[in-house]
């Protein structure tokens, strides 16, 4: 009996020892499999560096560039303090405003040639700035073009500055990553309105380009807030949001992550939030630096524990039907615009053949020309006696209108 025993056991032992060494083997080749191969986080860092990279460079070129813009005058000094002095009159602070602007124009045109084609398109991309110290909207080269300088030019009928001021305008909208996409059809629309469909053309698939494939503004703040935690000398970032989250951005929301995964205390951050193309990017999430030791910007009792919690949807109901709401309005105001830039487009062509039918009619039926498009497009709709006047002497004349 004590033999069998002691046999039973010795089985049982070389069974274990051959179990274990085969799990052994298995662990080593699983290891040496996962070091030799190029490790994903390594691609997602390399990835990001070049992008926060890019955008250092870009950050640089344009802080240079703008320390050259000349010093804000003491009139501009004194005008930017009334302005923000919110003790005083609103009429006074308008009045400071209205100066303010004034100036910003003042500075740009004195410093740039902009009644030349030549001029125009010698503008460097990017360019100074001439609000000096402050950085306003209204103080940029880029806005005087397209708000100002193209419409000044149209109302002299000189088209190819009018263009010239739009083209350069996209440029510097392009680098300076502007928002706001109906803002850059308008040199569409007015290619389109000057017969120049193919420039046109080329132009709108450039803006659809620009907005479906390689903008993402999210993406954007999301890198300007990587390359402040760089700046900072830390790999922690938090998010945060401060409207209405989706089911998966609810997910990933208020919690502290490692950019680089080195940081094992705390989760890796995701590369959906600073890469391009197609997927989720959390676009309802800011993300920001954040440095241990200080509060983060949410509510937790231990940040560690809290921003390794589940990724699952903790929101209430009321915080869904929140965000179901914004969505609905952000979806019909997405509408509403697609259609109104559809419509802006139409129009456009539109006028360029109502301002061609008008000349010919001036060249050929002068006593029936009506006195504006406006005029022609009037008489069309309600097709008065004077329009089917004019059709009906048009095709005598080998026109069809």
């Amino acid at each position: 009996m004590f033999f069998a025993f002691l046999s039973f056991v010795i089985c049982v032992i070389t069974i274990a020892f051959f179990v274990l060494s085969i799990r052994k083997k298995t662990r080593k080749h699983d290891f040496k499999a996962i070091h030799c191969t190029k490790s994903p986080l390594d691609n997602d860092v390399k990835y990001l560096n070049e992008q926060l990279d890019s955008l250092a460079k870009r950050r640089s070129i344009i802080e240079k560039i703008e320390k050259q813009s000349p010093n804000p005058s003491p009139a501009m000094i004194r005008n930017h303090e009334i302005l923000n002095n919110l003790s005083l009159p609103l009429e006074e602070r308008n009045r400071a405003y209205s100066a303010i602007r004034d100036e910003e124009e003042q500075n740009i045109e004195n410093f740039y040639d902009l009644n030349s084609v030549e001029g125009i398109e010698s503008i460097p991309v990017p360019c100074i700035q001439h609000n000096g110290y402050y950085d306003t909207v209204t103080g940029r080269v880029e806005y005087y073009l397209r708000v100002h300088g193209y419409y000044r030019h149209l109302q002299n009928g000189n088209k190819d500055l009018v263009i010239a001021c739009l083209y350069k305008a996209q440029e510097l909208r392009y680098y300076y990553n502007g928002s706001g996409r109906k803002s850059y059809l308008r040199l569409v629309q007015y290619l389109y309105e000057f017969g120049r469909d193919e420039e046109a053309d080329y132009e709108l698939a450039r803006v659809n380009e620009y907005f479906e494939k390689h903008q993402n503004f999210h993406v954007d703040s999301t890198l300007r807030g990587l390359l402040d935690a760089r700046n900072n000398n830390t790999d922690l970032v938090q998010t945060t949001t401060s409207i209405a989250c989706c089911e998966e951005c609810a997910k990933y929301v208020n919690r502290v992550y490692s950019v680089s995964g080195k940081d094992k205390r705390f989760p890796k951050l995701p590369s959906e939030f600073y890469t391009y193309g197609g997927g989720h990017h959390f676009s309802c999430l800011s993300v920001c630096s954040y440095h241990p030791g200080f509060s983060p910007l949410f509510e937790c009792s231990d940040v560690i524990e809290y921003s390794n919690r589940p990724f699952v949807d903790e929101r209430s109901a009321y915080e869904i039907e929140r965000y179901e709401q914004w969505h609905s309005k952000m979806v019909k105001r997405k509408i509403a615009e697609k259609k109104q830039e559809e419509s802006l487009l139409e129009w456009a062509k539109q006028n360029k053949i109502d301002t061609d039918t008008l000349n010919w009619i001036h060249d050929n039926l002068p006593e029936l020309c009506p006195k504006s498009v406006s005029s022609l497009r009037q008489i069309r709709t309600r097709s008065t006696k004077t329009y089917q006047k004019i059709v009906e002497e048009a095709k005598k004349l080998g026109m069809d209108l």
